[in-house]
């Protein structure tokens, strides 16, 4: 196969769950030129072929200045943490993303043993599963943890010993953790009744559908989500609520008010509401709202928190 340079075309590029659920046509793409596996909208991973990847391997016994320069330029390139090791676990190289993640000059790096980077049985374990990589000649996937910080650790052999490709995880694992907090909370607020957690879109929509405020109206929950929020409050309701809506998004803080719900054959309800601004970096992205039945006494009016 000629070299080409790598390029990142759309064409490309796919998202981790369509590699999975096609991974035969990609992996046929990669076979004559590399796929590059998108998270987040960047590329996180690259899937090639084995015989570009010997050959980028293979440049770490290369002398030639032009192809050791090429290998250096592609490594730092990588967002990911590289780590070259030979056979006895000493490191023979590593990329800039992991001289600044593991705190390391590139020349003290060199020729030091991998236990003395990482603590010794993380760099242990690494090492045992990178000998079975050997052994099947194949990559291998492994998560660690690394004081505070979480890793996943793609493990390739090459000639003169094994690569180690550290994606720092950290992050995804915390928004794991919370996600399932979320799920738990969401679940006891529907077990006590009478309460709803939701997220309005910029819109003022209910997206995605809360399946609490479905049993508090009686509305489906496809109902719901196709409805501005403030259709589910009386008309008496309905301004004070748009314009809570309004300066939560203008002023960034959260807003509070009573209001009346309706309810599919029944009597309309007094409910309390507290809106408060879910942001994203700098910028508002949605609101999140908390609808509690009772307390209002039948009054209709709004207050900044």
């Amino acid at each position: 196969m000629a070299d080409e340079p790598l390029q990142l075309d759309p064409s490309a590029c796919v998202s981790a769950s369509k590699l999975v659920r096609n991974f035969g046509m990609w992996q046929e793409r990669a076979i004559a030129r590399p796929v590059f596996v998108m998270r987040r909208g960047q590329p996180s991973l690259v899937l090639t072929s084995f015989d570009l990847m010997r050959r980028l391997c293979s440049s770490y016994a290369d002398t030639n200045t032009a192809a050791a320069d090429h290998r250096a330029l592609l490594l730092d390139a990588m967002r990911e943490a590289v780590i070259a090791v030979d056979l006895a676990g000493d490191i023979i190289d590593t990329n800039r993303a992991a001289r600044l993640g593991f705190a390391i000059g590139e020349a003290a790096a060199r020729g030091r043993p991998l236990a003395r980077l990482l603590p010794p049985a993380v760099a242990q374990f690494l090492l045992d599963q990178g000998a079975r990589t050997r052994r099947k000649a194949a990559p291998e996937q492994v998560d660690v943890a690394i004081a505070e910080r979480h890793f996943s650790v793609v493990i390739a052999p090459h000639p003169g010993g094994l690569l180690l490709i550290f994606e720092d995880v950290t992050l995804d694992v915390a928004a794991d953790s919370l996600s399932a907090t979320i799920d738990a909370l969401d679940e006891a607020i529907a077990m006590a009744g009478g309460v709803a957690a939701l997220r309005l879109n910029l819109r003022g929509y209910v997206d995605p559908p809360a399946p609490p405020l479905a049993m508090l109206t009686g509305l489906a929950e496809t109902g719901s989500a196709s409805m501005r929020f403030v259709t589910l409050l009386d008309i008496a309701s309905r301004t004070a609520a748009s314009d809570a809506i309004e300066a939560t998004l203008r002023e960034g803080k959260g807003h509070r008010l009573a209001a009346r719900m309706i309810r599919r054959d029944r009597p309309p309800v007094p409910v309390r509401i507290g809106l408060a601004p879910l942001r994203s970096r700098l910028a508002i992205e949605a609101i999140t709202a908390l609808l509690v039945v009772g307390g209002a006494e039948d009054a209709v009016g709004g207050c900044g928190l």
